[in-house]
């Protein structure tokens, strides 16, 4: 899996094609496009989108739980 933030839609050709440039066996085999992000690397944002605040991130949280 792999995460990444970008500015401009356009943007997102340029990193695809950088994978396949340099990880040339990667597949990708879905794409998802989250336009308006609540909660966005472990920051808490306002109303207006700026950072208000951090959680920190533990992507592991639910196995360490079960």
């Amino acid at each position: 899996m792999m995460m990444a933030q970008v500015h401009r839609i356009a943007d997102l050709s340029a990193i695809l094609g950088r994978i396949a440039t340099a990880l040339t066996d990667a597949v990708v085999v879905d794409q998802r496009l989250v336009l308006r992000a609540f909660k966005s690397w472990g920051r808490l944002l306002d109303s207006s989108g700026r950072a208000a605040g951090v959680v920190p991130v533990n992507p592991w949280a639910a196995v360490a739980d079960a």
